[in-house]
C-alpha cells in the first residue's frame, strides 16, 4: 500500500549566494515551497530539489531543507495544509550534494519524508470529511460557533480513545484523522488533526497545540485553539469526548486559563501568541 510517488523539482537559474542573515538564497524559492508542500499532500515518497550555484554550497544545503519542509507546513487556510500536515508525519531523512558541472555547479537535496499513514488512506479522510461536511447542512447563516460546536460534537461523539495502540510507537495510524473519522478511535493527536481539518473546512481559523498535562499517563497531549468573534479559545475534544454535550462540555472554548493544560514552549513565544490571541475568558 506504499505510495511510491516521486516529485522532482528542476530549477535551472544561477543562485545568487546567501542572504544578509547567511541563509542560502535559492531562485524561485516560492515556487519550491509550492511544489513541495504540493509533494508532501500527495505523500510523494521522495522529493529532489536541483538548482545551479555559482558556489560550492554543500555545507549550507541541510539548513536549507530544514527552512523550506517549514515554509511549506507553514498555515494558511488550506484545510490540509498547515498543521495537517505537521502532525501527520515524523519527519524526514535528506541526501545534500554539490558536484561540478562546467563553470557552476550543480546543487541537489533529496528528501525522504515519513508519513503515519498512506495516500489512499487520505484519499478515504477526504470522502469521509465530504460526507461529514453534507450531514453539518451549515449555510450563509450559520454563525461561527455554531460550527464549532457542530464540529465539536460530532468529534466527541464519533471518535473514542485509542487505548489499545496508546503505547505502541509503532502504530502511527493512531494519530491522524484517518484513525479518528473513518476507524472511529484515536490517541489525542489524531483527535486534534481530525478537529483541525473539519474547523477548516469550515472557514473556522485553528492549530494545533501540544504539551504536556497534569494527568499522568498524558505527560505529552494535544489539544485544538480555533478563532471565534476575533479571539481564540481552547478546546480538546480528547478529553471531553464521549461526553454529554446537553449538559455541557468541560473542555470546549475555555479561555487562557486551561485547566490542566501546558503548551509546549513554542507556543508560548510572543510571534505565535500575538497572531493567536487566547481570550481571558471563557465564551459565553
Amino acid at each position: 500500500m506504499k505510495n511510491k510517488r516521486r516529485l522532482a523539482l528542476a530549477m535551472c537559474l544561477l543562485m545568487t549566494g546567501c542572504s544578509p542573515d547567511g541563509a542560502l538564497d535559492i531562485p524561485d524559492e516560492e515556487h519550491i515551497v509550492s511544489s513541495l508542500r504540493n509533494g508532501l499532500k500527495e505523500h510523494s515518497s521522495v522529493i529532489e530539489i536541483t538548482f545551479y550555484s555559482d558556489d560550492d554550497v554543500s555545507r549550507s544545503l541541510a539548513d536549507a531543507a530544514d527552512r523550506l519542509m517549514r515554509a511549506a507546513m507553514y498555515e494558511s487556510e488550506d484545510p490540509t495544509g498547515g498543521d495537517y500536515i505537521r502532525y501527520q508525519y515524523g519527519g524526514y531523512s535528506g541526501e545534500f550534494g554539490c558536484r561540478r558541472v562546467s563553470c557552476n555547479y550543480l546543487c541537489s537535496i533529496k528528501l525522504i519524508p515519513d508519513y503515519y499513514s498512506y495516500l489512499v488512506y487520505e484519499n478515504k479522510v477526504n470522502e469521509k470529511v465530504a460526507e461529514i461536511q453534507a450531514g453539518f447542512g451549515f449555510d450563509d447563516e450559520t454563525a461561527d460557533a455554531e460550527k464549532v460546536k457542530a464540529v465539536y460534537d460530532y468529534i466527541c461523539q464519533n471518535v473514542k480513545y485509542d487505548r489499545i495502540h496508546v503505547k505502541n510507537p509503532h502504530h502511527r495510524l493512531r494519530s491522524t484523522a484517518y484513525s479518528a473519522l473513518c476507524m472511529g478511535t484515536a490517541t489525542c493527536q489524531g483527535y486534534a488533526v481530525a478537529v483541525y481539518r473539519l474547523l477548516k473546512e469550515n472557514g473556522i481559523d485553528a492549530r494545533v497545540v501540544t504539551g504536556s498535562t497534569d494527568r499522568a499517563e498524558d505527560s505529552f497531549h494535544a489539544w485544538n485553539i480555533c478563532c471565534v468573534d476575533g479571539m481564540y479559545y481552547n478546546l480538546d475534544a480528547t478529553w471531553d469526548s464521549g461526553s454529554d454535550s446537553s449538559e455541557g462540555y468541560d473542555y470546549f472554548l475555555r479561555g487562557s486559563c486551561f485547566e490542566g493544560h501546558t503548551p509546549a514552549e513554542e507556543f508560548m513565544t510572543r510571534d505565535f501568541t500575538e497572531r493567536y490571541p487566547v481570550a481571558e475568558s471563557d465564551y459565553e
